[in-house]
């Protein structure tokens, strides 16, 4: 049950940009300030461009480990609607698995392209993608149509959500500053930055009532607790994410007054034990920064020739599915502790299955998370030639940030140098994606 709170306290993180001039008050800033920050311009226009950096990381979780470096540069046409996205960079999964990124994305006439460096692939319609991937991984429901333009109201239960976001009080777990201007070039930026502090804002009454809400339109486990139980999970468990901050900041073009970057930083610090989880305290921090941002047709950025529209590329392949490459060789293990991590999706009945190496006296563990609400599954660890030497169908642990149907086969002693493999099988033969962790100790 912590994981659907996790969600839904990411879920606020993602809405937490609410407009300033939708506040009640000034936040703390001067007069000044405020109104400085309330009028400058956000850019109406319905085709502007973008560079970014996105920087992911998870550290100290014992069964999971991912590290992502990636820039690039957007373009988006509203109008249309239209996206181009370049992504650059590497990612990192487990301790060893290094991959270069290379990536381009567009949307355009309700079809997905895709180019991983190897050619454009097409899917259509990218409507009816999007609207599978809500309901594989968030759980709720929505209207293709809506999702075709892009109007997110389109989605089930956000209806019920979004009027929760206007009861919350920020004065109880938010803070405004303004910071020392920033000279950029020939300009002046007024440097604004709003803090939360992530526990303060679980411990409040609306935060329970979104939690519930969520529950209620996702249909999750949290829907069989009445309000005060709710309540009291909740901001027990508030208790583990003390420390934990997300900052928004926003420059400000003091010469034309408009908003020339914006940016989150989250610092989630999370220590299970407090809540009585065998875990150790770990970390996740995440930084996105969206910057130059410049609207209207004539749209020109550094070292990036952005066309005056989003067009469609040449010579894409119509698919049903995109195919992602395979996974480079795995590393052998080491001394120490080796993991390997795998973000994978299946049809339905159809099984996966990785092979590693391992070594006698080697201590194996193989974590499977379900993403999403509706993935249960079960693992086994079998020997090269098939015999299967252990498996599991619910962990029955209180490891942190595992669901209830996820599987776990831990610490399992390897008596014989050799390959191995890993195996995942949804219980009911059903499609969906999930995350596989193996874990060599030695």
């Amino acid at each position: 049950m912590v994981r659907r709170v996790i969600y839904t306290l990411i879920l606020f993180i993602l809405m937490a940009a609410v407009p300033v001039e939708a506040q009640p008050n000034t936040l703390g800033l001067s007069d000044d300030d405020y109104m400085l920050l309330r009028n400058a311009s956000r850019s109406g226009d319905s085709l502007f461009s973008f560079v970014f950096v996105n920087q992911l990381s998870v550290e100290g979780l014992d069964s999971f480990a991912f590290k992502a470096d990636l820039s690039g540069s957007g373009k988006v046409d509203l109008a249309s609607p239209a996206l181009d996205l370049i992504i650059n960079g590497t990612t990192t999964l487990g301790t060893t698995q290094i991959t270069p990124v290379n990536t381009e994305v567009r949307w355009i006439d309700d079809t997905l392209y895709l180019n991983l460096g190897n050619g454009w692939r097409a899917l259509k319609p990218a409507s009816q993608f999007l609207t599978q991937s809500i309901g594989r991984y968030i759980g709720l429901s929505a209207d293709k149509f809506a999702m075709k333009t892009w109007d997110l109201l389109g989605i089930e239960g956000l209806g019920e959500v979004l009027p929760i976001l206007t009861k919350f009080n920020p004065e109880v777990f938010l803070t405004a500053n303004r910071l020392a201007d920033f000279v950029g070039g020939q300009s002046k930026f007024a440097h604004f930055r709003f803090t939360i502090d992530a526990q303060k804002l679980m411990q409040t009454d609306s935060f329970v009532d979104l939690v519930m809400a969520f529950a209620s339109v996702q249909g999750n486990d949290l829907v069989v607790l009445d309000y005060d139980k709710l309540a009291a999970f909740v901001r027990a468990n508030s208790e583990m994410f003390k420390g934990t901050t997300l900052c928004f900041d926003e420059l400000v073009n003091l010469s034309d007054r408009r908003v020339a970057s914006i940016g989150l930083r989250l610092e989630m610090a999370v220590d299970p034990s407090v809540g009585g989880y065998s875990d150790g305290p770990f970390k996740v921090s995440w930084l996105l920064s969206l910057g130059g941002i410049t609207s209207g047709n004539n749209v020109s950025m550094s070292a990036v020739d952005f066309l005056t529209f989003i067009r469609t590329p040449d010579g894409a392949k119509t698919v049903t599915a995109f195919e992602f490459p395979a996974q480079a060789v795995l590393q052998a293990p080491s001394d120490g502790v080796t993991q390997y991590v795998f973000f994978e999706t299946i049809g339905e009945n159809e099984p996966y299955w990785q092979l590693f190496e391992a070594k006698t006296g080697d201590s194996v563990t193989i974590t499977v998370r379900g993403l999403g609400l509706e993935f249960d599954s079960s693992a086994k660890l079998l020997s090269a030639d098939g015999v299967t030497l252990a498996e599991n169908d619910d962990h029955e642990t209180n490891a942190f940030g595992l669901g209830y149907p996820d599987p776990q086969i831990a610490d399992f002693k390897i008596t014989k140098d050799g390959q191995y493999r890993a195996e995942v099988h949804e219980i009911n033969g059903e499609a969906g994606s999930f995350v596989l962790t193996v874990t060599i100790k030695r």
